[in-house]
């Protein structure tokens, strides 16, 4: 067999520095002692010309697909393992769990260590004495196929251990579809490898490959922001029984928040589904019709209580709701939800804030003076004065 240049892998992209990839599932990072196809690694090589090591920053699982970097020098591959070691990424993925995930936004914190129970050496489990690690994700929908039930998840790993979201997604009772090591019965996984597997194997997989997908890399480097994007593979699509436009659309507009077991007020993503008030309501569906915006809400104990959005224009935006329901104001959550949509904002490439008020609404220009909204301009508006203030938001870098 022999590959065309083009048909080693999906080039995202590439520039003198760096070579991005939309790495296949089932294929190793690694060198192999197979043909020069056989691992990314190889093929990269093939791709550049080059007997040379070459300089894989981040790395897969062979059955996880989505975003590989590689560095092209020594130099290159240094400073950026700097921001990976400082844990100045962002790594989004998309993951088909089994079963339904009742709970729209979660965070898994349990740590990880070897499983020394199992036979395989590679396994590794939650354990008290192992390495911290955290995981958050944002349900994005549930479907049922052959009368089983699944669901699509955003998953955003704190962390970076190894196996680390398949692990935890097994550990509260979601396991990842197709996954052959944490699935329920490691067995399989050996009979993978030993090339023995059943067709009971294969149903009850349900997939040939686990469904975790590598979909989203954000980081600053070089006086610059980065962000690559890459869509899964069709059988992915084909499974879920949505299009890359439609779950690419819905998962660029989560956002993840901050949570702890001590504070009830907990500020995360708008999604309509989880709305009740009316006001709130009409704010999330608003959001949900722009590709332009950037909302965040605040909830306790499950119910959503305030939201606010941002239009987005550039690198500026301009306020366009801040609510919260009248019993929770004057709590200093107003603050909160404002510095939860600067924060979203800043991810997204934002810089600026401006607002626009009528001059007559006094108590929230105060408000906003004292989160550091300065006044930049007065003007008329239909007869009525309108004062504009603006904020000017910390860069990613300094965010991360």
């Amino acid at each position: 067999m022999t590959l065309a240049r083009e048909e080693l892998f999906e080039v995202l992209h590439e520039d003198e520095h760096l070579l991005v990839i939309n790495k296949p599932a089932d294929l190793v990072c690694h060198p192999t002692k197979g043909d020069v196809y056989s691992s990314l690694a190889s093929r990269v090589r093939l791709y550049l010309g080059t007997e040379q090591a070459v300089h894989l920053v981040n790395r897969l699982d062979r059955e996880t697909s989505g975003i590989v970097l590689v560095a092209k020098s020594e130099w290159a591959a240094a400073g950026i393992r700097k921001i990976w070691a400082k844990r100045r990424v962002r790594k989004d993925y998309l993951a088909v769990v089994r079963g339904k995930v009742e709970t729209f936004f979660g965070v898994i914190q349990a740590p990880l260590g070897k499983d020394e129970q199992s036979v395989i050496a590679i396994k590794d489990c939650v354990r008290e004495d192992g390495l911290a690690a955290a995981t958050e994700f944002i349900r994005v929908s549930m479907f049922e196929r052959n009368s089983e039930w699944f669901s699509l998840l955003h998953v955003r790993p704190e962390t970076g251990r190894k196996h680390q979201i398949r692990i935890h997604m097994a550990h509260i009772g979601h396991p990842i579809v197709g996954d052959k090591l944490y699935g329920g019965d490691e067995q399989r996984y050996l009979r993978f490898v030993e090339k023995a597997q059943t067709l009971e194997d294969q149903k009850q997989l349900v997939l040939e490959n686990q469904a975790l997908h590598a979909w989203r890399l954000q980081f600053f480097w070089e006086g610059r922001n980065y962000q690559f994007i890459a869509p899964p593979e069709k059988r992915f699509l084909e499974f879920v029984g949505a299009s890359w436009e439609e779950i690419g659309r819905q998962v660029q507009k989560d956002d993840f928040q901050e949570e702890t077991a001590s504070d009830p007020f907990v500020t995360g993503p708008i999604h309509p589904g989880t709305i009740k008030h009316p006001e709130l309501l009409k704010i999330a569906e608003e959001f949900e019709k722009s590709e332009k915006m950037v909302g965040v809400s605040i909830s306790k104990s499950g119910e959503v209580i305030g939201a606010a959005t941002l239009a987005c224009e550039g690198e500026a935006g301009l306020l366009k709701e801040i609510y919260l329901l009248p019993e929770f104001r004057r709590k200093g959550l107003g603050s909160r939800l404002l510095k939860a949509l600067e924060a979203s904002a800043t991810k997204k490439g934002i810089y600026e804030v401006q607002v626009e008020l009528p001059k007559t609404h006094r108590p929230f220009l105060r408000f906003l003076a004292r989160q550091a909204y300065l006044r930049c301009e007065v003007f008329i508006q239909g007869g009525e004065k309108i004062v504009r203030l603006r904020k000017i938001l910390s860069r990613l870098q300094q965010d991360s």
